[in-house]
């Protein structure tokens, strides 16, 4: 680059040198007005050469960006005035960032996607088929056309629709029986026709609850947002 500038200032001060030894030389002024024409014109497109170079020349920034960085070092280096000064990174390295900041920014965009997924899920668990979620965290994944599809989705039902393995343990276990003494029995009249008090749910019960709360929430992923069941991981919370 330095040296075509240099070819270039040389031609200019050549093609000036002889126009004015031209006029010396021709004796007549009919002939130097005619020279002065035709080396005017040479002098011009010599001028406008760098023009053309801009628009013909294939450019290469590496090439550009490394003879200018030479030139610097061998116009005197690194003084102690220039260490303080940022030396210019290849043009490999800035577009070795920019591919980073891109997928950086493509992956906070990607998180806050599975957000903003997961809460609709929620809300719409809880509206339309009356589920409560504990917890729902979507897992976004990319299609051979590298759209955004949704690759798993996983749900944790809140304590009131579990299955019933923390029922069914609890009832398990052993406990102590302790026999109080016998008191006296009095009877009310009042309390005769009394509604009978309600029992509490089985472990069956419970569990064909947490079933169909499975179920639920499987037809509602399947038909509101087209998940697929092998693509959806169902818990309760406290389950182990």
């Amino acid at each position: 680059m330095i040296a075509w500038i240099r070819e270039w200032l040389t031609q200019v001060i050549l093609i000036i040198l002889l126009a004015s030894f031209s006029e010396l030389l021709l004796p007549s002024q009919a002939m130097q007005r005619y020279v002065r024409v035709v080396v005017s014109l040479f002098l011009l497109l010599t001028l406008l050469t760098p023009v053309f170079e801009l628009f013909t020349r294939q450019w290469d920034a590496e090439q550009v960006l490394a003879e200018a960085q030479t030139a610097g070092l061998k116009n005197g280096g690194l003084g102690p005035s220039d260490k303080a000064q940022p030396v210019l990174a290849p043009l490999a390295a800035v577009l070795s960032d920019a591919e980073k900041l891109k997928s950086e920014q493509a992956k906070e965009a990607q998180r806050l996607a599975e957000e903003k997924l997961g809460q609709e899920m929620k809300a719409g668990l809880a509206r339309s088929a009356g589920i409560e979620a504990r917890e729902l965290a979507v897992t976004l994944e990319m299609d051979k056309t590298g759209s955004p599809v949704i690759g798993s989705v996983r749900v944790v039902l809140s304590h009131k629709e579990e299955a019933a393995q923390s029922e069914a343990e609890s009832k398990s276990k052993v406990k102590p029986v302790t026999v109080e003494a016998v008191k006296p029995v009095t009877v009310s009249m009042d309390n005769a026709a009394g509604a009978p008090t309600a029992s509490p749910k089985s472990a069956a019960d419970t569990t064909a609850e947490a079933n169909e709360a499975r179920a639920e929430c499987i037809r509602y992923m399947e038909k509101e947002w087209q998940v697929p069941r092998e693509r959806l991981a169902i818990s309760f919370a406290g389950a182990s």
